[in-house]
């Protein structure tokens, strides 16, 4: 039974646990699925067989008999007991455990139980009214979800239509034709015992039903999660902030999760890219995990650390390290050392720039942001940060204008000269918003404005 199991979980998995041990928050996420989903496709079926069969066995039999009976549907095809006896709910329990199948990289049949975990995460994020499904905290991505909806799909339709066929030219039960064919898509072996008394068309669509479900449905199950050296399939991609060319590659390790590299993370989220983030700051972590498929918490200027993650994996690997120049000097300078294929590093003026074009960044940006989409990038250092409300206004975080500095609210009037309201100073990170006329502003502050796009570029010469 142990061989079982350790045979349907799949060798990527094995690969994680031998790497990082009992470290379970280190595991991708396609190692935390599928061993948390095969964990209870064990337990919660066996305690189903447990109290509804084997009442004539001794307790520990019975037992064994259970989780035995939960085991060997998903992948081996032994059986200790005369199934046939078994009750027609817990035959029903087999047929889909056999259909379900083993997880990917396995030696087992089936749909994989990542098929089944995206589609439950799916379904729960819609009962919860969420815009997107997500495992451990890591949005599961769209492509997933329907690469999952047409396995099931197609599954169901070679199980079903198959036990239809053989029912309809054998007059047999549909419910043991039923388990004859989940048993043959899953490539399984289990039967009631009807097979070896079936004729040759039926035994021909037994045949086929095992060809195509090996040959045609499962070459997609990988496609659920990226391994750990496998990237995620080819997309149509928008023009990003960053240069374009850099990013129509697939894997991405992000290193520094401030307010600059959250926002580069959501841009690459909707872009479809698969990004690995890295901080060594936990609440920035949790809050940029919406948005990536992976995520760490590290010293980027770590060489082990940085080996660990497997660099020459990535395409692009983003350092938009914050307050900071020497770790994000040291980063850049390590990231081409471990072999990084394309490096790309935040710099705040001219000069980091030279530092780090000299220690091995390919490309150096600027933590600009798009503010309108479908429109040019708006190159503009002296804007920290901006909320879109709609399509024509927006709340943007700008530093105060050389001309503004001494002077009040009311003595600007900037709501009259452009129909802009100032809703609040921040400074040293503590926004205020106890604006009066009266208020004067100072170089150290900057001002949250709110007010039309074409407004504010022209009221901050945008």
């Amino acid at each position: 039974m142990l061989l079982i199991v350790i045979g349907g979980i799949g060798f990527l998995t094995w690969d994680d646990i031998f790497e990082n041990k009992w470290r379970f928050h280190r595991y991708r996420m396609q190692s935390k699925v599928i061993l948390v989903t095969t964990g209870f496709l064990i337990f919660l079926p066996a305690m189903f067989f447990f109290f509804s069969d084997f009442s004539a066995l001794p307790a520990g039999n019975r037992l064994l008999a259970s989780f035995f009976q939960s085991v060997t549907p998903r992948t081996a095809g032994f059986n200790t007991v005369n199934l046939s006896t078994m009750s027609g709910a817990s035959q029903g329990v087999m047929i889909l455990l056999m259909l379900i199948g083993g997880s990917p990289g396995s030696t087992a049949g089936g749909m994989k139980t990542t098929t089944l975990a995206v589609l439950l995460a799916n379904a729960t994020a819609t009962f919860r009214q969420r815009d997107s499904a997500q495992f451990f905290g890591r949005r599961v991505d769209c492509s997933a979800i329907k690469t999952a909806a047409t396995i099931l799909t197609m599954y169901l339709m070679l199980f079903f239509s198959g036990a239809v066929f053989i029912s309809a030219y054998e007059n047999l039960p549909l419910s043991a034709c039923l388990y004859e064919t989940a048993s043959a898509v899953g490539t399984v072996g289990l039967t009631l015992g009807i097979t070896p008394q079936l004729h040759i068309p039926s035994q021909m669509v037994l045949i086929t039903l095992m060809y195509l479900a090996e040959s045609a449905v499962l070459p997609s199950f990988m496609r659920h999660f990226p391994a750990k050296k496998q990237g995620m399939q080819s997309c149509r991609r928008k023009k990003s902030r960053l240069d374009k060319e850099s990013f129509h590659m697939k894997n991405i390790l992000l290193i520094g999760t401030g307010r600059f590299g959250r926002h580069i993370a959501v841009q690459l989220s909707q872009l479809g890219h698969q990004v690995m983030a890295v901080d060594t700051n936990e609440e920035r972590i949790n809050d940029v995990l919406p948005y990536v498929t992976n995520a760490q918490i590290g010293d980027s200027t770590n060489a082990e650390f940085l080996r660990s993650l497997g660099i020459g994996n990535f395409d692009v690997c983003i350092v938009t390290i914050s307050g900071n120049f020497q770790n994000s000097l040291e980063t850049t300078s390590l990231l081409k050392e471990l072999g990084a294929k394309c490096v790309v590093s935040r710099a705040e003026r001219d000069v980091q720039a030279k530092f780090l074009l000299r220690n091995g960044a390919d490309q150096v940006v600027y933590p600009e942001k798009q503010v309108q989409n479908g429109s040019d990038p708006i190159h503009c250092r002296h804007i920290f940060d901006y909320i879109e409300i709609d399509e024509q206004h927006a709340i943007f975080e700008v530093e105060v204008p050389a001309g503004w500095i001494g002077k009040s609210v009311g003595e600007l009037d900037i709501r009259r000269k452009y129909g802009i309201n100032i809703l609040g100073i921040k400074h040293s990170g503590k926004i205020d918003a106890s604006i009066t006329p009266d208020t004067v502003l100072s170089g150290e502050i900057t001002i949250l404005a709110l007010g039309e796009y074409k407004a504010l570029q022209k009221c901050f010469r945008i």
